[in-house]
This record gives structure tokens, sequence and C-alpha cells, in this order.
């Protein structure tokens, strides 16, 4: 008995220590919302359901216990004197804080680079309408630079522009710097792999 106990004990500690470390001082208002909103789940409760996910919601995004929680309140199924005691709560933070915030910070990088993409594009185009020439330009080099994108590593690449009316003959051989330095790689593979027999 007292060897169970003392598992038990242990195990409690850990999943405490996990909590703590996951989600900070408020993993207990957030463990009894996603307890909460599981129960909604199962009962079918839409209603419930959107007041609980927006709580959790609130809680990801660094709100309070007090403040995130308050949608609770109006729940009937809710352990309502538990609530008030979660009221107290601190905000969630621990990894997955971090985690989230390193979300928010990718989503406005990418965000931030997509529209000075779309900027620059709409640059183009507004010159296109002054200049057919410019436009078949512009056109052939951001082609270039998306078969260059796309093509990148260890790939050799060549690029035409599109000339109308015109025939174009190319006689290709592989690159010889490209060659050395792919042998050169494959080289050094082989070296790092090798297995020492002294």
């Amino acid at each position: 008995a007292t060897a169970k106990r003392e598992a038990r004990e242990a195990a409690e500690k850990q999943r405490q220590q996990i909590l703590n470390t996951v989600a900070g001082a408020g993993h207990t208002a957030m463990t009894f919302a996603i307890e909460h909103y599981e129960e909604a789940r199962r009962l079918d409760n839409t209603d419930a359901v959107k007041a609980i996910e927006s709580s959790i919601n609130a809680l990801l995004d660094g709100k309070t216990a007090a403040e995130a929680l308050q949608p609770l309140k109006q729940l009937d199924n809710v352990d309502q004197d538990k609530l008030d005691t979660l009221m107290t709560a601190d905000m969630v933070t621990g990894t997955a804080r971090a985690k989230i915030n390193d979300a928010g910070s990718f989503k406005t990088s990418v965000a931030a680079s997509v529209q000075g993409e779309a900027k620059e594009f709409i640059g183009y185009v507004s010159k296109f309408t002054d200049s057919p020439q410019l436009e078949r330009i512009t056109r052939d080099r951001l082609w270039q630079e998306t078969f260059l994108a796309i093509l990148s590593g260890d790939v050799e690449t060549f690029y035409l522009p599109s000339e109308p009316n015109k025939s174009v003959y190319v006689e290709i051989g592989r690159d010889p710097q490209v060659q050395r330095e792919r042998e050169r790689r494959a080289n050094a593979a082989d070296t790092e792999n090798a297995v020492d027999l002294d």
C-alpha cells in the first residue's frame, strides 16, 4: 500500500511539473476550461462549446483567468464555486505561451513579406500599361526569379527569355565548375561517413 501511495504521489508531482512547464500557473484555469469544453462537446451543447472556446482562446492569448473565464459564469453545467476560486489564477505562460508568441511573430513576418511582394508586383503592373516592351522584360525577369527559386539547390538552371517568331538553338554541356563542386560535396560526405578501421 505504501509503494502504491508513493507511486501515486510521484505521478501527481510529475503531472504538476509538466503542467507548470507547459502553461505556468495558469494551467489550473486552462485545465478547467478544457474539461468543460470536452463535456459540452459530449453533450452536443453548441452554445456552451462556443463560450468555452472563447475562454480557451482568451487564455491562450495571454488574458488573465478573471477575464478569460467570464463567459463560463453564464453556463449551467459549470461548477461555479470552483470557477470563482479560479478567477484569481495567473495567465497561461510557459512553453505554450512561447509557442503562441513564436506563431504570432511568424504570422506577422509572413504577412509583411506577402504584402511587400504584392506592393512590388502592383508597382510593376502600373508600369506595364505604359510600355509593352517593359511588360515583356519584367514578366521574363519574374519568371526567371521564380524558376531559380523553384530549382535552387543542386540543380543546373538555364533560362532563355521568350522571343516571339524566333527559333533558338542551344547546345548545352554540363558546367565543369558545377560538376567539380558536386564531386567535392560527395567526397566530403563520404569522408564524414567513413568508418575508422584503426
